[in-house]
């Protein structure tokens, strides 16, 4: 690939699709498929409902599973491809820039 190393290709969340459901009052839930058909739990809930932003910030974490698919495949294209790899700085350092994204979501907490 390139300098940069990413992180392995296992995958340790939960796998989307996730969606994102109003609950009572002013929660938001992001919710993912759980076992079984038809059922599925909370990822992640915004309890503290402030407009725009909040529902900014479930939609953001909605599409992280998705998110994070497409950063691993630009970043393997550009680790890959020959034309990007030689001499070309600007997709060196956005492949630095995808690679550190990638590895802060793989890493463990």
């Amino acid at each position: 690939m390139s300098e940069a190393t990413l992180s392995p290709t296992l995958v340790a969340h939960t796998p989307g699709p996730w969606w994102i459901e109003r609950r009572l009052g002013d929660e938001l839930q992001v919710n993912a498929k759980h076992r079984g058909e038809g059922s599925s739990y909370c990822v992640a809930s915004i309890n503290h409902w402030e407009g725009e932003a909040d529902r900014a910030n479930a939609r953001l974490i909605a599409a992280a599973p998705d998110l994070l698919a497409a950063l691993r495949k630009a970043a393997a294209y550009i680790g890959n491809t020959p034309s990007f790899r030689i001499g070309h700085v600007g997709a060196m350092n956005l492949l630095a820039e995808c690679t550190d994204a990638i590895n802060k979501a793989m890493r463990h907490v």
